[in-house]
């Protein structure tokens, strides 16, 4: 009786086990037999990430000039969690953000979910990267996710990346909290953007996502640019196909 109850036991252990297996996604990579071009293969939920139609980052190469809403923001500096996921740093705001696509008839706002880096660049002008590029996730009401990307080029010490470069989590799951941050600065003054339809460019690279990428880069010191790579030292998609889609430019 005792054996028989042991091995009941041991068969439900079995099935919670492979339960959770089943439910956790499959681990993914910028390097090695999990890299980018495998993440398709990885779990049927990244399905998207091969057979998609509308994937992110592109290189921006043929534009068409464009009335698009102004970019109009809204953050204040508050508390905010740093936080190492293990593919970059993410970075979440306890102060709520906005932003405000606007036109004369409609205006539309988003709420700011998190931002996080990537070197060198994913998205690309006329094939060439910057060094360094921050993607920033905003969802409105309605559920419509906009990615605004901005980039970086080499010059002085960015004064907004430097708290959060200062406390980088070293290992996987660490997490700070910095009593200040202003998100704001990471908008440049002049805000014209390209504007296509795209993807996350992270696993499952869900599709329909927004994207505005500010044409004008913001500066990050060599320094800085080490800093984050010695943790972090490739971790951009490579450059997906257009197929057919436009991409918008004003200004």
């Amino acid at each position: 009786m005792k054996f028989r109850i042991n091995a009941a036991l041991l068969c439900v252990i079995c099935l919670l086990t492979s339960l959770q297996t089943l439910a956790e996604p499959a681990a993914w990579s910028y390097v090695g037999p999990t890299q980018a071009e495998a993440w398709g293969e990885l779990d049927p939920g990244y399905a998207l990430c091969s057979s998609g139609k509308m994937q992110s980052p592109i290189n921006i190469e043929m534009t068409h000039n464009a009335e698009l809403p102004v970019l109009e923001i809204d953050f204040k500096p508050g508390p905010a969690t740093v936080k190492n996921n293990g593919h970059t740093l993410e970075v979440k705001s306890d102060t709520e953000g906005h932003i405000t696509l606007k036109t004369d008839s409609t205006s539309d706002d988003y709420t700011f979910e998190q931002m996080h880096l990537h070197t060198p660049s994913e998205t690309q002008i006329n094939g060439q990267t910057y060094p360094l590029a921050g993607h920033m996730l905003y969802r409105n009401k309605a559920g419509k996710q906009v990615v605004v990307a901005t980039f970086f080029e080499m010059g002085a010490e960015n004064n907004t990346l430097a708290p959060l470069l200062a406390v980088l989590p070293r290992h996987k799951d660490d997490a700070f909290t910095l009593g200040n941050l202003d998100i704001a600065g990471l908008f440049p003054a002049e805000r014209d953007y390209y504007a296509y339809e795209g993807s996350l460019t992270t696993p499952p690279c869900t599709e329909g996502i927004e994207w505005k990428v500010l044409k004008t880069p913001l500066s990050v010191s060599e320094e800085q640019l080490i800093t984050f790579q010695l943790l972090f030292p490739m971790n951009a998609r490579p450059v997906q196909p257009l197929n057919k889609r436009t991409i918008q430019v004003s200004g």
